[in-house]
């Protein structure tokens, strides 16, 4: 497997992970971005496409022979990727050599999770992970992975679960969005409880407020200095969908973070139904959305036909001294989805 160079001091690829449903493993695959930043002058045509085949997978991972059970997959900073799955079993996938080895086993077993890397103390990164619905008999529903210099490997801690769980009218709850803020604090938004922040360093949860992140999944925000502006990044939480910018530093008690701008990556045909999308920062000052369809408008269970990812890159800045944000849109390309990797899918 060819090495995963950087992109403007970033990374090339995006990564995919979907169920092979013909072995019934999880094939992790490389998408080259590279292409779609090019030199070219910026594509403004929202509609514009180009056709690309989905790539061999650069590695596969079985599940557990239990019937049903599944696994999960992690981004752990630009080159590693994490799986675990529900007999508590880490592997860490190198995607720059393609090597993987077996990782610590989980405190507690997780079924559907969502996650967040840190940068360490020792320079290297953490990876965070929480239940997608954490609830109060789930004592273990947040574990952190962290990289212990003095062994030189990781170890996963267990962490405080968030406070609101043991709230007496809280029977389960959503997270709906995440970030890392700047301070390397793990905001959370969950449904109908508000926005919490984990301190990393102390260990610490803390309400920020009653209000809603405006992403909807992972934000990623894009750093400076050499490029980009400093901001969060993600799929808006509004009914459009867009890729909305927000500046988590502006938060308050009582008021959420600012949005600074919104911008129409991608317009698809009309009969498209759009299952879910993200959003990967491949390096400073560039994004890549990630959106997946049904191309049959018949199809809005997820069920058969015609499914096609397809990614749009996106530079960002800032625009001038006033505090205005430039996104640009570059080229998009369009991947059909075999249908035996229809289902389940991780972009990392």
């Amino acid at each position: 497997m060819a090495a995963a160079s950087t992109l403007a001091g970033g990374r090339r690829h995006v990564h995919l992970c979907f169920t092979d449903h013909r072995d019934q493993t999880y094939a992790l695959h490389h998408i080259d971005v590279d292409p779609l930043f090019g030199s070219e002058p910026a594509d403004p045509d929202p509609e514009s496409m180009d056709a690309l085949p989905l790539p061999p997978p650069a590695a596969r991972f079985q599940p557990p022979p239990e019937p049903n059970h599944v696994m999960n997959f992690h981004p752990l900073g630009d080159r590693r990727v994490v799986s675990i799955d529900e007999l508590r079993r880490t592997l860490i996938y190198d995607a720059a050599n393609g090597a993987v080895r077996a990782g610590p086993a989980l405190r507690d077993r997780k079924w559907y999770t969502l996650s967040a890397t840190v940068l360490g103390p020792g320079a290297e990164d953490n990876l965070y992970l929480l239940d997608h619905i954490p609830l109060r008999e789930r004592r273990r529903c947040f574990e952190a992975l962290i990289y212990e210099p003095h062994r030189e490997d990781w170890s996963w801690h267990k962490l405080p679960q968030p406070p609101y769980v043991r709230d007496p009218g809280y029977a389960g709850a959503q997270v709906v969005s995440h970030a890392v803020a700047g301070s390397g604090a793990v905001w959370t938004y969950t449904q109908g409880v508000g926005t919490y922040s984990f301190d990393t360093a102390r260990r610490a949860w803390r309400k920020e407020g009653d209000w809603a992140l405006p992403f909807r999944g992972k934000a990623v925000r894009d750093g400076q200095p050499g490029g980009g502006c400093g901001l969060w990044f993600g799929i808006s939480s509004a009914p459009d969908g867009r890729l909305v910018a927000a500046d988590l530093a502006t938060a308050t008690a009582t008021s959420p973070p600012e949005v600074r701008g919104t911008f129409e990556d991608l317009r698809p045909p009309g009969e498209w139904f759009c299952r879910n999308a993200a959003v990967v920062h491949v390096g400073r000052g560039r994004l890549c959305t990630v959106r997946f369809f049904a191309t049959d408008p018949t199809d809005k269970l997820w069920k058969t036909r015609g499914t096609v990812v397809v990614i749009t890159a996106v530079e960002v800045g800032c625009d001038g001294d006033d505090g205005g944000i430039r996104m640009v849109r570059r080229r998009s390309a369009c991947i059909k989805i075999p249908d035996y990797n229809r289902l389940i899918n991780w972009v990392l």
